[in-house]
């Protein structure tokens, strides 16, 4: 028994369909997944800035941390 063209083109219209409707899952689950990824970051660098606030402002003024500027003379090369 084959299968008539009439029939082949139905059944690879909805292979398409269901295909298509699996990579929209796939897209719509990868798209939550960075999402929420994205957020979880967002929470971790709000936390963790709080906490150097709260550090810094624990300091007494003239313990702050300060960055160091990039020292000119060790980026310079000796030339003769």
């Amino acid at each position: 028994m084959t299968d008539t063209p009439r029939q082949n083109t139905a059944a690879e219209k909805a292979r398409q369909y269901f295909r298509k409707e699996a990579q929209e899952k796939a897209e719509s689950a990868a798209w939550a997944e960075y999402h929420a990824n994205q957020a979880a970051i967002h929470a971790k660098t709000e936390r963790l800035k709080a906490l150097r606030l709260t550090r810094d402002a624990a300091l007494p003024q003239d313990a702050k941390p300060r960055r160091k500027a990039a020292s000119k003379a060790a980026s310079r090369t000796t030339s003769k």
